[in-house]
């Protein structure tokens, strides 16, 4: 693993190395790889392991975020940076 992120880092310090995530992934896929260009809708993994936070917006399930204004400020900015 590459350093100089946060995740990286994070992973790093929960004791993680390349080796280890690659065997995790394998233990997922369950020895499949990835032969179509549409895989990721197969195997729904986005919506098995992520939350949907425009979604849970819409439908009115996110707490309000107060006294974050510096923190929503610098995320504004990356996003926009981003792109």
């Amino acid at each position: 693993m590459e350093s100089g992120g946060q995740v990286a880092d994070m992973l790093k310090a929960a004791g993680a190395n390349k080796a280890s995530l690659e065997l995790a992934i394998e233990k997922i896929r369950g020895g499949e790889t990835v032969n179509d260009q549409n895989a990721e809708d197969q195997r729904q993994a986005l919506k098995k392991y992520t939350v949907d936070l425009t979604e849970r917006a819409e439908q009115g399930k996110l707490d309000p975020v107060i006294g974050r204004d510096e923190e929503i400020r610098r995320t504004i900015q990356v996003l926009q940076t981003s792109y």
